[in-house]
């Protein structure tokens, strides 16, 4: 992994307070990150579980030898028992599996964590269409549901931003190029609230316009969902 030694050192408790706040945000906003971290501290601790049972079982061993007689009569020695070993090397073998199968076989993403992959970055654009409409035309009463709308969906309140993307959308024509952004958003706050299939029915029929601005990532997201 890339960033092997940074995430050993936040997992050890090496950074200092405003370390650990600058990689924990930058672990918010790095999905590749935030998972490397997630398999670093599973090695970790199954490395930390492995070394214990080997232990534990050094102590069975001892123990096994001690209560079992030496030798037999063909002088070699009887009663050690391997099914502990056994067991131990199994369980060992299954976490290597484990391991393996997370590397080889990717998770899928959460709806909400697809809404995340695909959010624009920087405050949403107030720029009208050229030649559709003039600036400063919005409708006081739309222009406000627009803010609200986005105010919930920073906040986490999905369903209230929801139904303020709905009532902006109906109330404001479709010539405006806050609308196409308000029509993506919509579909991010439909995965983020878990209603997938009115995401994919939004962003099946945005996807097949070919003028909207968010089409080639309503064509990608479609693909992942």
């Amino acid at each position: 992994m890339k960033n092997f030694h940074r995430i050993a050192k936040y997992l050890e408790g090496g950074l200092s307070g405003e370390e650990k706040l600058s990689f924990e945000a930058e672990m918010a906003a790095d999905q590749e990150l935030a998972e490397e971290v997630k398999l670093q501290q599973f090695e970790e601790g199954a490395l930390e579980w492995m070394a214990r049972e080997s232990l534990h079982q050094k102590i069975r061993e001892h123990r096994d030898n001690q209560a079992a007689p030496k030798k037999d009569g063909s002088g070699r020695v009887a009663g050690l028992r391997y099914r502990p070993f056994l067991r131990v090397a199994a369980i060992a073998a299954g976490l290597m599996l484990a391991i393996a199968a997370y590397f080889i076989l990717p998770s899928s993403p959460t709806p909400g964590q697809l809404a995340d992959k695909y959010t624009p970055e920087g405050a949403p654009g107030t720029t009208l269409r050229s030649g559709q409409g003039q600036p400063g035309e919005e409708l006081p009463e739309s222009d406000s549901l627009y803010q609200l709308g986005h105010r919930y969906y920073r906040e986490g309140r999905y369903r209230e931003a929801i139904g303020q993307f709905s009532a902006y959308l109906r109330a404001t024509p479709s010539s405006y190029r806050k609308v196409d952004e308000v029509e993506f958003f919509l579909v991010l706050a439909y995965l983020k609230n878990d209603e997938v299939e009115k995401a994919k029915t939004l962003a099946g029929r945005l996807a097949q316009d070919s003028t909207h601005r968010f089409q080639p990532m309503l064509k990608q997201l479609l693909k992942e969902l």
